[in-house]
């Protein structure tokens, strides 16, 4: 059995990476971690389970294929800075994948994504400035020079795949052969990097009372007797049927709509924060891949 995966997919967080992630896996010559985001070579905690554990987000694959880690901590440098140390001392042949987007866009879309968490919860919601200011991961995880750098560093440029999600999505299949070829499998699998608002606010929140409206429904007495006389497989049909017609509902979807708007809109102070924060690191990001940012409105502030 193979040790270790073949190369990683390393972010940016809200980024598209999960997307990508799903696309990567429907190759046949790739299997990416499952669940997605095991986080083994930064969080010490999973680090210290050692490569047993690590290798149960790869049952099922073969060792014909590429094995593929998606993990969006992994270009957290700021929090985990041994990240690139670790995978190196068990592949120095790694590659990686970095997709990025506008950090502007990126950032509010972070905080669309803890406020959807705070809700979830039950925690208050505070608005985008208050979050600048009070979480210490937003600003840092955007400036991908500081994030990306180590990985040149140690890896090369050859082994680093950067891309901008906003290109994968315009130039769909273009970008996907060019992934394909880097990864050196075949680019002519037929896959598609397919358009969807993954791990979105509304999605999140949409699933979240989704699976509280199952939950209560499954605890009713009632249910709880039918469902002693029912086959499993018409169980799970019928958990199918009544998934789908959640995600439909209009009562739900009135309370995602509600919760979205409690969320502050990104005004133009903070844009030009964020402009100006993140203008020398993409200077510098942009000069060490070749990749063009020039249109990001974030650039041009």
């Amino acid at each position: 059995m193979k040790k270790w995966p073949d190369f990683f997919l390393i972010g940016a967080m809200k980024s598209g990476s999960t997307t990508l992630h799903e696309c990567l896996g429907r190759h046949p010559d790739i299997f990416m971690s499952s669940p997605k985001e095991p986080g083994f070579f930064s969080r010490d905690d999973r680090f210290s389970r050692g490569r047993a554990w690590y290798q149960e987000h790869f049952t099922g694959a073969l060792d014909t294929q590429l094995w593929g880690d998606s993990s969006t901590c992994y270009s957290r440098r700021h929090v985990y800075p041994e990240t690139a140390a670790r995978i190196y001392k068990v592949n120095p042949n790694a590659k990686f994948i970095y997709i990025v987007r506008d950090p502007v866009l990126r950032a509010y879309s972070h905080y669309k994504h803890r406020m959807s968490e705070s809700i979830m919860c039950g925690r208050s919601v505070i608005t985008f400035k208050d979050f600048l200011t009070i979480d210490k991961e937003v600003l840092k995880t955007g400036a991908y020079y500081y994030q990306i750098r180590p990985f040149f560093d140690v890896f090369g440029a050859e082994n680093v795949y950067v891309c901008r999600f906003d290109d994968a999505i315009k130039q769909n299949r273009e970008k996907l052969l060019e992934i394909f070829t880097f990864l050196g499998v075949n680019p002519e699998s037929g896959c598609r990097i397919d358009v969807k608002k993954n791990n979105e606010a509304g999605t999140s929140l949409n699933n979240f009372y989704v699976r509280k409206s199952i939950d209560a429904l499954r605890e009713s007495p009632f249910t709880i007797q039918i469902a002693r006389f029912m086959p499993k497989f018409i169980k799970r049909s019928a958990f199918l049927v009544l998934k789908s017609a959640l995600m439909r509902s209009s009562s739900i979807n009135r309370k995602v709509k509600n919760d979205q708007s409690s969320l502050s809109l990104l005004d133009q102070n903070e844009h030009e924060f964020l402009a100006d924060y993140y203008r020398n690191d993409l200077i510098k990001f942009s000069e060490l891949t070749g990749l063009d940012v020039s249109d990001w409105n974030s650039f041009k502030v």
